[in-house]
C-alpha cells in the first residue's frame, strides 16, 4: 500500500477548516484497497469479520460492510454500533474475555427473538456454563459457539500483543476445551457448538507462529469433528501487520499461501467446510487521518467517511 498523503493532503486541510481541529477523516480510497488485499487473498466463501475494535464509528463500520465484511465485536457496545452501522445479528460475532453477564444474556435473548448472531466465542468452562445457563433460561434456541484455543505459540510480535503464546490469559487448552464443551451441556445442549477459533497475536511480523496455531487448531478441530458433526468451522483470527511505508511485512496474501498445504494436510471428512478471518487493524488503519497534524495514525475516531477529489 502507497502513501496517500501528499494525494489527499488538499482534502484534509479542507476537512480542517470545514470542521476545526482536531478532526477525524477516514479516506475511503485506502480502505477499499486494504479490503481488497484481504478480500483477494481470503475470497469467498471465506467469512470476513471486520474486527470493530479497531475503529467502532458505525460510519466506518458500515463503509467496511460494504466491502464483503461482517462484524466482530467484543461487547454490547460494539455490538450496537455494528447494529447502527446496518450490519444485521447473523453478520455479527461476539467474542473476548472481557463478555459479561449482560453481555451473554442478550446474545441469548437475541436468538430467543429470532435475530441470533452468527456465533459466540468461548473462553473458558464457566463462560460455557454461564451462557448455557442463560440460554435455557431464556427458553430459546441453540447458540452457536466457536471455542478459543490458545495454540501455546511464540508469535513474532511485542510481547503484549502475542495472545497466542502460552501463557497468555486468552483462550483455552485442548482439555479446557473438552471441559467447555461438557459444562455447556454436551453436544445435545443449549450451546451448538461449531469450531474453533484462535488469535496468534496482533503486528506479527512473520508467519510462523500463525502457521503452527492454524495447525493446531486444524488438528484439534478435526478430532472434535470426529465426535461432534456439527464442529465444522475455523476461525483464524486476524494480525496481518500495518508498520511504517518503509518496513517491510507480510501481508495477507502471504498468510493465506500457507493455508493450502495445512488443510491439504487434514483428512478431507475432518477438515472444516467454513473458514473465517477478523481482521481490524490492517482494513482502517492506513485510512485513519488526523488533519490537525496531517499525520496517518491507527484506529481514530471518524468524525466523517469521505474519498477525496
Amino acid at each position: 500500500m502507497t502513501d496517500r498523503l501528499t494525494a489527499i493532503a488538499p482534502a484534509l486541510r479542507e476537512a480542517a477548516r470545514r470542521y476545526g481541529t482536531p478532526a477525524y477523516v477516514t479516506d475511503l480510497l485506502s480502505l477499499a484497497a486494504a479490503a481488497g488485499d484481504l478480500r483477494d487473498a481470503f475470497p469467498d466463501p471465506w467469512l470476513r469479520q471486520y474486527s470493530v475494535k479497531a475503529n467502532d464509528v458505525p460510519a466506518v463500520i458500515a463503509e467496511v460492510a460494504t466491502h464483503g465484511f461482517g462484524a466482530n465485536v467484543v461487547s454490547r457496545g460494539e455490538w450496537a454500533a455494528a447494529t447502527r452501522a446496518g450490519i444485521p445479528d447473523d453478520r455479527i460475532t461476539l467474542e473476548g474475555i472481557g463478555k459479561t453477564t449482560p453481555d451473554l444474556r442478550e446474545a441469548a435473548e437475541a436468538s430467543r427473538d429470532g435475530h441470533p448472531l452468527r456465533w459466540v466465542s468461548i473462553e473458558s468452562p464457566e463462560e460455557a456454563a454461564a451462557l448455557a445457563y442463560l440460554v435455557r433460561r431464556s427458553r430459546g434456541p441453540r447458540i452457536e459457539v466457536l471455542y478459543r484455543l490458545n495454540p501455546d505459540v511464540a508469535p513474532e510480535t511485542q510481547p503484549g500483543l502475542a495472545v497466542g503464546a502460552g501463557g497468555s490469559k486468552f483462550g483455552m487448552t485442548e482439555m479446557e476445551i473438552a471441559d467447555a464443551i461438557t459444562m455447556g451441556g454436551g453436544p445435545d445442549g443449549p450451546l451448538l457448538s461449531r469450531g474453533i477459533h484462535l488469535h496468534v497475536g496482533s503486528q506479527l511480523g512473520a508467519v510462523d507462529a500463525w502457521r503452527d496455531a492454524v495447525r493446531r487448531g486444524l488438528a484439534v478441530a478435526a478430532l472434535w469433528r470426529g465426535s461432534v458433526d456439527t464442529f465444522d468451522t475455523l476461525d483464524i483470527g486476524g494480525g496481518f501487520p500495518v508498520f511504517g511505508l518503509d518496513e517491510p511485512a507480510p501481508g495477507p496474501a502471504r498468510f493465506a499461501r500457507e493455508l493450502p498445504a495445512l488443510l491439504e494436510a487434514t483428512p478431507a471428512d475432518r477438515r472444516p467446510t467454513r473458514l473465517a478471518i477478523e481482521p481490524g487493524r490492517y482494513v482502517v488503519a492506513r485510512a485513519g487521518c488526523w488533519p490537525a497534524s496531517c499525520t496517518c495514525v491507527s484506529g481514530v475516531a471518524a468524525r466523517s467517511c469521505w474519498t477525496p477529489g
